[in-house]
């Protein structure tokens, strides 16, 4: 879940090698790392960590205090390094990042393995004695007719004529994260539900695109 967020980081932390090491004015565009980039990959991250383990969560403060002290570590390489600085601090955070998304990453297999596990167990055979013969019993009342079945809920991904429709649901914390999002981004458009399921179309849409472009570089 998190393998094409380590992949993206990787490649911003070469990049940012080779323009400490050449000089930014002697890096292609292409090779630039854009504040845009850093901002979308942090949105992309925060959003994956409160989705799966759930905001304030101790995943989700722990990734949090580290966002926040990437600050520092790009003030201290500054410190030791004015013109490069920036560079080898971005280089620490992202290190640090990649160490903590492999841990999520293994913790989060760990959950979705440990059900498939208790459900094999559940279905294990026991080997009971043969059981004694009973008494015929009396015949039992009728039972009262079966209710309704509830209705079937609706498909989480379905074809329209623009194309494909996905239904997402996300915890109370995942909303109260991406509403705070999208009223620091845009204050106008606190509260503005259309806005949160923007933002949160955008976070998949990109983590989409991130694991097309590995899937095709294998």
């Amino acid at each position: 879940m998190f393998q094409s967020l380590i992949e993206q980081a990787r490649s911003i932390i070469q990049r940012l090698h080779a323009s400490a090491e050449l000089g930014v004015d002697k890096v292609p565009e292409a090779t630039k790392v854009r504040p845009s980039e850093l901002e979308a990959w942090d949105a992309a991250a925060h959003a994956i960590v409160a989705l799966l383990f759930g905001a304030n969560s101790a995943a989700w403060v722990r990734w949090r205090g580290l966002a926040e002290r990437r600050g520092v570590l790009v003030g201290e390489a500054r410190r030791r390094d004015i013109k490069r600085g920036d560079y080898f601090g971005l280089i620490d955070y992202f290190h640090l990042a990649i160490g903590a998304l492999l841990e999520f990453d293994a913790s989060y297999q760990h959950r979705r393995s440990a059900p498939a596990a208790a459900e094999a167990n559940s279905s294990t055979t026991l080997a009971l004695p043969a059981a004694k013969p009973q008494p015929a019993a009396e015949p039992a009342p009728p039972s009262p007719p079966a209710s309704p079945l509830p209705p079937e809920p609706p498909p989480l991904v379905r074809t329209t004529d623009d194309g494909w429709e996905l239904l997402l649901s996300v915890s109370d914390e995942a909303y109260d994260w991406l509403r705070g999002v999208v009223a620091t981004r845009d204050p106008a458009r606190t509260g503005d539900s259309a806005a949160i399921v923007e933002l949160a179309a955008t976070i998949i849409e990109r983590v989409a695109r991130n694991s097309q472009r590995e899937a095709r570089g294998r």
